[in-house]
């Protein structure tokens, strides 16, 4: 037998993944806010010492993974709702476009 959930049920969790997807999204901005000087000013002073010879894969690497998490946040978001259609696919290829490119930064960091 199929039984609908309540749908005071359904409103409190779809409040719960708002509040969730919320701090996550303010994290990301946050983060991009406070190490957005490292794709505006493009100086040895903003990079310092450590950064600055590997700026190279740094750039790639900040960009790529606030891609993937912003559309990993639409994805999850998608998801939960059970609105998967064609942005979610089109944001699925976004997603993996992102960790591709963070990740090709991140191995070059790595070197």
């Amino acid at each position: 037998m199929n039984v609908a959930a309540p749908a005071s049920r359904v409103r409190d969790s779809h409040l719960a993944l708002i509040a969730v997807l919320a701090v996550l999204g303010l994290t990301l901005l946050w983060f991009v806010v406070q190490k957005a000087h490292y794709l505006t000013d493009y100086s040895q002073a903003s990079y310092t010492d450590y950064f600055w010879p590997r700026r190279a894969g740094l750039i790639p690497h900040l960009a790529g993974g606030a891609l993937a998490i912003a559309a990993g946040l639409v994805q999850i978001w998608l998801g939960f709702t059970n609105r998967v259609g064609a942005l979610h696919h089109v944001l699925g290829r976004v997603y993996a476009t992102g960790v591709l490119i963070g990740s090709i930064g991140g191995f070059y960091l790595a070197l």
